[in-house]
């Protein structure tokens, strides 16, 4: 008679699993809301994408047709491990250009990563170890934060400050750099999802830091590009301005072509390292991560980053400041939302919700999550406003201070921004 063998439970083998550094990090929210608009979207039904930091604007057509002749090229094998040298030299001439980066320039200190995340990774990565101190901002994108801890080491928030318009308090941020000594200092300039830009008067006293103490500062410049007015400062630039090594070979920039060039799917990201060291480190995590960048995606960007299109980035800026002020302005007339000013970069809204006119307008009839509540206010609103087609993500996802909070991405049509104001005034309107 043969014996029936006990079915093992779903999460039996993973129960004999070790603990692991990915069990600390979480996947993104985004996708969950994507979905749910996704479905609303099939049913015929209304709905309005500003969930997700997608680009508004498509590639410049010659960059589609530079891809198009690389297939036909036949461009399709492994490339250089670091890039293929056009790109390289194109970014030296776009960083010496833009960036004001001048020393250590050429095609051997620049690294073409996996778009800005997989770039990100690779530096921290190459930074950071178990035995180091990594301060990070929070409120902050939330694959800043998890990667960062993926390097094992010891990862120290600073609150950024919504009166200060989403920056560090620098004696706080000075006396946290003193007490702790980090290894790195990530800023995200300007700033995901706050749009803060890191301010003029802090920039010297940021130099005499890392003077004293000796820390990297990795600069996170995804929207380098998208800034509205001129309190934006590129801090590597000004530290190469020094024309002291000590500090500006201390400061790490990452670069995306995911915003600035519309490249969010083609995933290019590049980098300086002109460090022995971090740059040896950075190659194997490279190495061993990707071994290539996509080919076709590289010969793309030799195309993008050519100087001829630096116009038609300046004009799809001016598009999201279009956007920016048409959301901005129907968020306010709702009555349920405070700003600290209009962000000075990125493309994103990040509220406060006022939770006491909040249930004013609502009535009786709704009740709010309490403050010590697991559900925070802005995953109540997220999801409220979602029955109205309106995507959105929960401040609570870029850091549990923001629980009161939520983001709006305003990459949709500027009809749309004009749109979902007067659709959140008529919901919450007096």
């Amino acid at each position: 008679m043969t014996q029936s063998v006990p079915t093992a439970t779903p999460n039996f083998i993973d129960d004999t699993l070790s603990a692991n550094l990915l069990d600390d990090v979480t996947l993104s929210k985004i996708v969950e809301i994507r979905d749910v608009l996704i479905e609303k979207q099939s049913r015929g039904e209304r709905v309005y994408r500003l969930e997700s930091g997608t680009p508004a604007y498509n590639l410049f057509p010659e960059v589609a047709e530079a891809i198009i002749k690389a297939v036909r090229d036949n461009k399709t094998f492994y490339t250089e491990g670091t890039g293929i040298r056009p790109l390289r030299q194109r970014i030296c001439e776009k960083m010496a250009r833009k960036n004001g980066i001048t020393h250590d320039l050429d095609e051997t200190t620049v690294y073409v990563g996996q778009g800005g995340m997989g770039t990100l990774y690779c530096s921290i990565t190459a930074l950071a170890g178990p035995a180091d101190t990594v301060i990070c901002p929070t409120p902050v994108w939330e694959s800043v934060s998890n990667i960062a801890r993926l390097s094992g080491a010891r990862i120290v928030p600073l609150g950024l400050k919504e009166e200060l318009g989403f920056n560090w308090d620098f004696e706080e941020f000075a006396a946290t750099v003193e007490r702790t000594r980090p290894r790195a200092v990530i800023i995200v300039n300007p700033g995901n999802p706050t749009g803060g830009v890191f301010p003029k008067a802090d920039m010297e006293p940021l130099f005499d830091l890392v003077r004293r103490y000796k820390f990297y500062v990795l600069e996170d410049l995804a929207y380098e590009d998208i800034t509205y007015d001129d309190d934006f400062v590129n801090l590597t630039a000004h530290a190469h301005a020094t024309e002291e090594p000590e500090l500006y070979r201390r400061f790490i920039p990452v670069y995306t072509m995911s915003k600035s060039q519309n490249y969010s799917g083609l995933r290019i990201g590049y980098t300086h390292l002109p460090q022995k060291k971090l740059s040896e480190r950075f190659r194997k995590a490279l190495l061993y991560t990707t071994n290539g960048v996509n080919s076709l995606a590289q010969w793309g960007a030799v195309e993008a980053l050519d100087a001829k299109h630096d116009a038609a980035v300046r004009a799809m800026c001016e598009g999201y400041r279009q956007r920016r002020d048409a959301l901005y302005e129907g968020l306010e007339r709702a009555g349920v939302f405070h700003f600290p000013g209009r962000p000075k970069g990125a493309f994103y809204l990040f509220p406060r919700i006022d939770r006491d006119v909040l249930q004013q307008r609502l009535g009786n009839d709704q009740s709010l999550p309490a403050p010590q509540d697991a559900t925070t206010l802005g995953e109540w609103m997220s999801k409220f406003i979602l029955q109205s087609g309106i995507g959105s993500i929960a401040g609570t996802f870029f850091g549990p201070s923001a629980g009161d909070h939520i983001r709006f991405a305003y990459t949709c049509p500027v009809d749309d921004c004009h749109s979902v104001g007067a659709k959140l005034t008529e919901l919450f309107g007096a």
